[in-house]
């Protein structure tokens, strides 16, 4: 007696032995000194060895501010409405004295303040301060190199948070700051979070007391879209692990089949994909060009 298997579960076991058997994907090597394509507004760091980079970092400790310490923000110009879903940024981790040293937690508040002029008809108030963008949450961090501070050799590394929760922003002026703040069971003591300068930028970097700094901190803006479940570090990319992840739940029950089926489809097209908000789920995750 011969036994018939409908088309789609034939295609679905040859993508399921491809995902399986497939070598292991060539990982590309990242470009820590540039933005990414979906970058709304930013400053890219400054490669260490550049012509006339003088590196210098800032202090950045939420903790700091709460105690009147100075820190800084960064002036930036929104010509448009955008919606803000994530951010990377570099710096350092010293101690007091200028030495290398290593935070316990990568916890981070990014805040966006509303620095335009106020529109007619709206109330003065020399203490009002309108937050267009306040998030606390967990960073990727990654090593990038090191560098020469003041004669002392310090880590630099790129912090990195894929999605926040999508922001929607209006055009106009904002001062962004970005403040290491954990939980205080995870505070390294004597160790602070710096935000590295850069030479890109438009010189625009103030002081909490509203001094000029003629400096920039180095930062990427993105923007962003829904990612798929299956994208667990939020990346807008299907790795094979991911990949291979997302069958192994479907195959215990833990993820509807047609999201598996489409995270291998996406990463058999090379792993990038973006959200066409015309489709449904899942066949609104579509691989990128």
């Amino acid at each position: 007696m011969k036994t018939h298997f409908p088309l789609w579960c034939i295609a679905l076991t040859a993508l399921v032995l491809a995902v399986s058997s497939s070598a292991p994907a060539q990982e590309e090597t990242p470009d820590y000194f540039s933005c990414p394509e979906s970058t709304v507004i930013g400053n890219p760091a400054t490669p260490f060895d550049a012509e006339g980079y003088v590196p210098k970092y800032y202090p950045c400790e939420m903790s700091s501010v709460n105690e009147g310490a100075p820190f800084v923000a960064q002036i930036i110009e929104l010509g448009q409405a955008e919606k803000i879903c994530g951010v990377s940024f570099v710096g350092v981790e010293v101690d007091g004295d200028g030495n290398d040293c290593a935070l316990e937690d990568a916890t981070f508040t990014v805040i966006l303040i509303d620095v335009g002029e106020k529109e007619d008809g709206e109330p003065e108030g020399e203490d009002e301060i309108k937050i267009a963008l306040f998030r606390n949450i967990a960073a990727e961090k990654q090593t990038i190199g090191t560098l020469t501070v003041d004669g002392k050799e310090v880590t630099a590394y790129q912090y990195v948070i894929n999605d926040f929760g999508c922001e929607g922003v209006e055009a106009g002026t904002y001062a962004i700051t970005i403040q290491h703040d954990p939980p205080a069971s995870t505070k390294a003591e004597g160790c602070s979070f710096a935000w590295l300068n850069t030479l890109q930028g438009s010189g625009s970097l103030l002081d909490s007391t509203g001094m000029p700094l003629e400096d920039n901190v180095s930062f990427c803006l993105n923007r962003g879209f829904e990612k798929h479940p299956a994208d667990t570090n939020k990346d807008a990319r299907i790795s094979e692990n991911e990949a291979r992840e997302a069958l192994e739940r479907w195959q215990t029950g833990g993820d509807y089949m047609t999201f598996s089926v489409r995270a291998q489809y996406i990463f058999q097209k090379g792993g990038a994909y973006t959200l066409n908000e015309d489709k449904e789920p899942p066949q609104s995750w579509e691989p990128a060009e």
